[in-house]
């Protein structure tokens, strides 16, 4: 994956068209949660922890529970990849090379 992409930026992906959209549906998402559903989505997300595109996702990191309602709301990817949040940024992740594919950085407002 990483060979196949060398030049990999930020935005390859998520263009940055779609991403005001991607924007808008977090933080309607997270408009509706109660405090306590926050509290508890902050404790089992990884913390201090940067991550680039084209990069392994740290293997170290605990694959956090994607909240299931925001999952819905999101538009659905291809079976080979999947959302991940890491500290403030939604990651975009390919499940069978561990590859980071690309990142909407400070979405989350957590």
């Amino acid at each position: 994956m990483m060979k196949s992409r060398p030049e990999a930026k930020e935005g390859d992906f998520l263009i940055k068209e779609y991403r005001p959209y991607l924007i808008q549906i977090i933080k309607e998402d997270f408009a509706t949660r109660a405090p306590a559903d926050r509290k508890a989505l902050l404790i089992e997300l990884p913390k201090g922890v940067k991550v680039g595109v084209n990069q392994v996702y740290p293997t170290e990191l605990p694959l956090a529970t994607f909240p299931g309602n925001l999952l819905k709301k999101l538009p659905q990817l291809p079976e080979e990849l999947e959302y991940r949040i890491v500290g403030r940024d939604l990651v975009l992740r390919d499940t069978k090379a561990n590859v980071v594919v690309d990142i909407l950085r400070n979405v989350f407002p957590i």
